[in-house]
């Protein structure tokens, strides 16, 4: 499955847009991977200082995404398909925000051998 995370999302980003943001990712990531929307969980991490920085000396300001996913991994065309889905998510984000911001993505090629996947007790329909 793949989990976008975003870090350094301007501190006072209003909940419409971070909803926007949330369903703008979505669709690109279903659209470039091919995936169903259930299976796409966008995570936005807050920075602990709360505020952006305002000098050079303070590092920058750029929006990074990182998106963990072992859906390429071993995939003939994995470079093709990461740059396709890189290039779309990086736009979505800067579009989201005006073209304030300068974005970043990577994706965390994780190797499905090295994975659990729980999922959560269904109630049993027997008696």
């Amino acid at each position: 499955m793949p989990f976008p995370i975003v870090f350094g999302i301007p501190e006072g980003t209003s909940k419409e847009t971070l909803s926007e943001l949330r369903k703008g990712i979505v669709s690109s990531i279903v659209t470039t991977m091919e995936v169903p929307t259930n299976w796409v969980h966008p995570l936005f991490v807050s920075d602990l200082l709360g505020e952006e920085p305002k000098e050079e000396t303070e590092g920058s300001n750029t929006i990074y995404v990182r998106l963990d996913t072992a859906m390429l991994h071993g995939k003939t065309d994995a470079d093709d398909l990461a740059v396709l889905i890189t290039s779309d998510l990086a736009h979505v984000v800067q579009q989201t925000f005006g073209g304030k911001y300068e974005v970043e993505v990577f994706i965390g090629d994780l190797n499905i051998k090295w994975r659990t996947l729980l999922k959560p007790n269904m109630k049993s329909t027997e008696t």
